[in-house]
């Protein structure tokens, strides 16, 4: 039967090229990955948080606060959108603004009771006070124009010392434990200047370094992180014992640039930098960089619980309870994303690899993250159904039957290593793709046995409502069993090495995601035919209620509402890795390393009305976007054309030709090097057929 069956299948496949007619299909996405990460983090009273988060769309900030470690956010109803700095100790807030188009633009803010209430305790006409802090024992100070010292005390401001020597307009003010005034970061090589005496003598140190941050351990050491300026002025850590007069260099860095420190109990200390975070363990003199290495870390503190949280503006808050061998995320924002389900009960589950699982039971106001003791940290697979979570891991099948929140490896004693599919037949039975076959549970995962496909990896699987379950080996081919024919494997597709992602509709047609397009078998022709409509490979398929099938690439997605024949680009910056619908047919997409959205309305044949777009085409926002020196740009067109992208400098004119050639309709990728050029802001405009688009791009070097 297997032998008749194959020979079908070389009869009727038929490896035809079909080009579609692409354009932007217009859906909404909302980003359900909590609050983005902020630039400076603080602890005021209780515990509460407080953080500083800038836009650089508009170029304004904001004070959040949380009351929950930082899984979720508030905007402070002290909601002005011009604060660029601020202080906290314990129920004391002060909040320097800049109100543009005032007379008296420069103003500080101060509560007393926790951010209840504020009163203006400065409001001039230029930055009078600068470096504005709270000291432990509740002390405001400042330094006035003339660089010298200033406490407020009673509703008025007092100078108190002699002038600072070296100061530059700028500089962060630190009062340590003990008192001390310690001035740091105005100028590049500007150094260390301490006073001990309250401002009377000032001592000047490490002045040939470019001190980025100071901080100070509960005993009034002092520790300093500085930026790499050159290859003779290296990076690096110093502590200092004796208020600032000798430092010991502790870590000698080449690349990195300590933007925050922090320091526990225990003298360990902490920093965030441009790369990762970085820490220094005290009692072992030994340091380390620690995952998760996404980059762009602003802020780092301690909390007085004995935790500490990290944030990057860009890719979310993480916390460690351990002292920093451990950190897990607020949100799947920056995350490895890899596959992604609704339960039956509306949740949704997020596996990664290397960060486990992360679950949301409302739309992502808020993410729970399930400790790797519960689960593994490399999820490859999920499938939900019959009130069950099936996840497949790199340690086997774990079952979850209280939504997400707890697992059990179901299939110890029977196959241990990576589980690459998992996926149910409509009887409730489950199946497992591993790397030496199938395996198959009739009873929810208590009990396995080999289905078939012995000695074969089989990292795909889909199944659909009539009792037919798909595998897909990229080495050995594509198989199907059937139980209501032979209930036994059967040959139906030759190897697709490219491939990526497997489906199947209602109607028995099944869907291989593959580099360039699908491939299609139909399900009364029992042909195989490819349609190429993007050049990136389709990490995901999702099918709706209408049949409608959806397509995640390199950079966005492509629905096609015609069982295949026809693609329609769906904009959405980033790998869509992983799609499923949930019950009121809004897509959810996991998109690597970018987080989670779902559309703004349910995606069906009836939203989705393109008969008033025939002729669009369609330029995608570059990524990444800032870039150094290489970006990339997608553009789409309906039909055989000249298309003409270049690139132009911010004052006009034209400094690059990418493109400009006849095409074919679909659509395209185009990479710009920018290494040559300076810095800045560039534009990319495409012509084709009258029709002019343009994008807006950063170089940052």
């Amino acid at each position: 039967m297997k032998k008749n069956i194959s020979n079908l299948y070389l009869m009727f496949f038929l490896f035809s090229i079909i080009p579609s007619v692409i354009y932007a299909q217009e859906i909404s996405w909302v980003d359900i990955n909590g609050q983005r990460g902020f630039s400076d983090l603080k602890e005021g009273s209780g515990g509460t948080l407080y953080a500083l988060q800038f836009s650089y769309i508009n170029f304004s900030s904001s004070v959040y606060y949380s009351l929950d470690t930082g899984y979720s956010w508030s905007k402070h109803s002290f909601n002005y959108n011009d604060i660029y700095d601020y202080s906290i100790k314990g129920n004391y807030i002060v909040m320097d603004r800049y109100v543009d188009r005032s007379i008296n633009p420069h103003q500080v803010f101060l509560s007393t009771d926790g951010g209840g209430t504020f009163s203006r305790i400065i409001a001039e006409d230029s930055y009078a006070y600068d470096g504005i802090t709270i000291s432990d024992s509740f002390e405001i100070f400042g330094v006035y124009q003339n660089f010298i010292l200033s406490q407020y005390i009673n509703g008025t401001w007092t100078t108190i010392g002699t002038p600072i020597p070296y100061y530059i307009s700028g500089w962060s003010l630190l009062v340590d434990p003990l008192g001390d005034f310690i001035f740091y970061g105005g100028s590049r090589f500007g150094g260390v200047v301490v006073s001990t005496d309250r401002g009377m003598t000032w001592n000047r140190s490490l002045e040939s370094k470019n001190i980025s941050y100071v901080t100070a351990d509960k005993n009034g050491n002092l520790i300093a992180g500085g930026i790499n300026t050159s290859e003779f002025v290296p990076s690096g850590l110093y502590l200092s014992s004796d208020n600032g007069i000798t430092w010991k260099m502790l870590v000698s860095t080449d690349d990195l640039y300590f933007n925050s420190l922090a320091v526990d109990d225990s003298g360990n200390i902490y920093g965030a930098t441009q790369r990762n975070i970085y820490i220094y363990r005290m009692n072992e003199k030994i340091s380390e960089e620690v995952a998760p290495l996404i980059g762009g870390y602003e802020s780092i503190l301690y909390m007085s619980d004995g935790s500490i949280i990290a944030s990057s503006s860009d890719n979310g808050i993480y916390h460690s309870s351990n002292r920093g061998r451990l950190w897990l995320p607020h949100s799947p924002r920056a995350e490895d994303i890899y596959a992604l389900k609704i339960s039956s009960a509306g949740t949704i589950i997020v596996g990664t690899l290397g960060n486990g699982i992360l679950r949301s039971t409302n739309d992502g106001g808020r993410w729970e993250y399930v400790h790797p003791s519960v689960i593994p940290r490399y999820i490859f697979s999920l499938w939900c159904g019959n009130n069950v979570i099936y996840a497949g891991t790199d340690k086997g099948v774990y079952r979850s039957i209280d939504d997400g929140i707890n697992w059990v490896n179901c299939t110890t004693g029977y196959f241990t290593g990576n589980a690459g599919a998992v996926c149910m037949n409509n009887a409730g039975d489950i199946f497992v793709g591993t790397s030496f076959g199938v395996y198959r549970s009739t009873n929810n995962g208590d009990d396995w046995i080999l289905s078939g496909l012995s000695g074969i990896e089989v990292p795909y699987l889909t199944s659909d409502n009539n009792g037919k379950v798909v595998a897909a080996s990229p080495n050995s081919g594509i198989y199907c069993l059937d139980e209501y024919i032979n209930n036994e494997w059967n040959m139906i597709g030759p190897p697709l090495y490219d491939i990526q992602s497997l489906t199947i509709n209602s109607a028995g047609d099944i869907f291989a995601g593959v580099f360039g397009g699908v491939y299609k078998r139909d399900h009364e022709t029992l042909a195989w035919t490819k349609v190429s409509f993007t050049t990136s490979y389709i990490y995901s398929l999702a099918i709706n209620d209408d049949q409608d099938i959806i397509a995640g690439t390199y950079n966005g997605a492509f629905i096609s509402r015609n069982n295949g024949a026809l693609w329609n680009y769906i904009p959405l910056t980033g790998s869509v890795m992983s799609m499923d619908f949930n019950m009121d047919q809004k897509l959810f997409a996991g998109v690597y390393r970018k987080g989670v959205f779902h559309s703004a309305s349910a995606v069906t044949s009836v939203s989705l009305n393109d008969d008033n777009f025939p002729d669009q085409i369609y330029l995608a926002q570059n990524y990444p976007n800032p870039f150094n020196p290489y970006t990339r740009i997608i553009y789409s067109i309906p039909h055989k054309g000249n298309v003409k992208i270049s690139v132009f400098n911010n004052i006009g004119q034209e400094i690059k030709l990418l493109v400009n050639e006849e095409k074919n309709p679909g659509s395209y990728e185009v990479i710009w090097d920018g290494a040559e050029y300076p810095s800045g802001t560039y534009f990319a405009r495409m012509n084709f057929n009258g029709k002019t688009k343009t994008i807006r791009m950063l170089l940052m070097k």
